[in-house]
């Protein structure tokens, strides 16, 4: 099975703006004031995010980082 037919596990902040619906800025600035609950992988200077924590997260209202955590 080749690779572009599976399902990707990781999104890069670009793909989570999209889905959010945010621009990259908002997504940094959200990000600083605590409001990203799920944790970033950094691959070098690569950021990614766990694309069913990403969904998970929206799915439970998008809470903050300190709640999110606590709550999983």
């Amino acid at each position: 099975m080749k690779s572009e037919n599976l399902d990707k596990l990781l999104l890069s902040v670009s793909e989570v703006c999209k889905i959010l619906s945010i621009s990259r800025g908002t997504y940094f600035v959200l990000k600083a004031a605590g409001r990203i609950g799920p944790k970033e992988i950094k691959f070098g200077v690569k950021i990614y995010l766990r694309k069913n924590e990403i969904y998970a997260w929206v799915d439970a209202g998008c809470p903050s980082k300190n709640k999110w955590h606590w709550e999983k």
